[in-house]
């Protein structure tokens, strides 16, 4: 769970995170750089030995030394993994080109042995040439994709990923300023060093003060948090204050968790490590981000009563709510006005969310949704062939709604739960939706639901 405040402008607390932003994010890339070598671990014998090495060389804290190497190893894996998955698309793409090149093939030798033969018409003539062109653009394609995927094979192997700080995209707009937005260089670089340093991230340990030696915040009397920060070793000045003290910090979301964990005096009664986030927006503000784990938070709703289920479609969801014998008490339909992955897609998705985990909520009832992933289906993708199709498919941005829509449930600790997707449609609408008058949507929502509650729904 993330929770974010706004902090506080004062003059102390923000030239010190502008001043400390530089070094923690060169510490950074540099750590990454060295993870990311192929002899790192020849290097080093271990990784609390590179703590010390790195601590000692930057003179900094022991928590700012871990806080940094946690975080970079975290995204040397992040990275890895995500490589492992485009290895994987990268294989269905192949195995999709492949069987289309083999039909493709077939249909080009039957139409030269038409030409052969001399019987061959002008229609299908014109079809051959089209043939052979897609056959020759297809087969270049198949092999740039396996030159792709051995030079994935290698970075796995490995462990060398390649990164480019600040983004890829942004760096290379640096060749392209009026294309991409610039008025100058000065305009350019400006936007590059923001994207370079903006991030300062410090991990917690539940051994710790208030759950993190650097960061510490506390509950005041008016419902809002004052904070305290260390000062790293090389801010500090002689006999001056170690930290900086902050009042009057609003949390707007989980501040009664936060507080309740804060309270808590060991594990058993709720305390854990708290991580804290120092995060610079493009409008030169500072925000506090508080990340800490909620996987205990048991669900506040019951499924013996029933369950909130949810079709998710192009365009707008239906949700169908159910009672404890699986019998429909009512139907919305919620729309989505907004398509792909753009900012205002997201807001509104967002919002979605926080309304159906409050309405599952008041109703006492945990939402539940079909387990869908389509990532396979976007790989068979081709381009010029089912245009219309293919646009839906990706806009259809089913895993980032499941993604808000688990976060918000957790939020309001309502149960959630996925469901295998295999024919929901098909029952749906053979079985329920003449007898209850549903379109097809609903229909499939109500088997979801069934499904989840333990009720066997087939077509005879």
């Amino acid at each position: 769970m993330t929770a974010e405040a706004l902090l506080p402008e004062t003059e102390k607390l923000y030239s010190y995170l502008d001043e400390n932003v530089k070094l923690f994010q060169k510490i950074s890339r540099r750590v990454f750089d060295d993870i990311n070598s192929e002899s790192f671990l020849n290097k080093y014998e271990s990784y609390p030995e590179y703590t010390k090495f790195i601590k000692k060389h930057y003179n900094i804290l022991t928590r700012t030394a871990n806080s940094i190497i946690r975080s970079e190893k975290g995204r040397h894996k992040a990275l890895l993994e995500l490589k492992k998955e485009e290895q994987q698309g990268l294989s269905q793409k192949i195995k999709a080109l492949e069987s289309d090149i083999k039909t493709i093939e077939i249909r080009v030798e039957k139409l030269k042995e038409l030409a052969r033969n001399n019987k061959i018409n002008p229609k299908q003539a014109i079809e051959l040439r089209q043939k052979k062109k897609t056959l020759h653009e297809w087969k270049g394609k198949l092999e740039r994709l396996k030159t792709r995927q051995e030079k994935l094979k290698k970075q796995i192997k490995s462990g060398h990923i390649p990164l480019t700080y600040g983004s890829k995209r942004n760096f290379k707009a640096q060749f392209h300023l009026e294309k991409s937005g610039y008025s100058n260089f000065d305009d350019w670089k400006e936007k590059h060093y923001y994207w370079l340093n903006h991030n300062i991230f410090y991990i917690g340990r539940i051994d710790e003060k208030n759950c993190n030696q650097i960061v510490q915040l506390a509950p005041q009397e008016d419902g809002k948090f004052s904070m305290k920060l260390l000062i790293d070793l090389p801010f500090r000045e002689k006999g001056k204050p170690k930290t900086i003290e902050v009042e009057g910090i609003r949390i707007r979301y989980c501040a009664d968790l936060l507080r309740y964990y804060l309270a808590a005096l060991t594990k058993e009664e709720g305390k854990r490590p708290i991580t804290y986030r120092f995060h610079k927006r493009g409008n030169g503000k500072w925000y506090l981000q508080i990340i800490f784990d909620t996987d205990d938070i048991k669900p506040k709703t019951d499924p013996e009563r029933g369950v909130l289920s949810i079709d998710y479609n192009d365009g707008f969801l239906a949700t169908v709510e159910l009672d404890s014998s699986g019998n429909i008490c009512s139907l919305e339909k919620i729309e989505l006005n907004y398509h792909g992955t753009g900012n205002r897609a997201l807001a509104e998705i967002r919002d979605v969310c926080k309304q159906i985990a409050t309405r599952a909520f008041k109703i006492g009832k945990p939402v539940i949704v079909e387990d869908l992933d389509f990532r396979r289906t976007k790989a068979k993708q081709r381009k010029n062939k089912n245009k219309s199709y293919n646009k839906i498919i990706h806009q259809f941005d089913y895993s980032r709604f499941i993604e808000t829509l688990e976060r918000a449930c957790k939020r309001q600790a309502v149960g959630f739960a996925k469901v295998n997707p295999a024919y929901t449609t098909k029952i749906g609408l053979e079985k329920y939706a003449n007898l209850r008058k549903l379109n097809v949507h609903f229909s499939a929502a109500l088997i979801i639901g069934r499904r989840f509650m333990g009720f066997s729904d087939s077509i005879l």
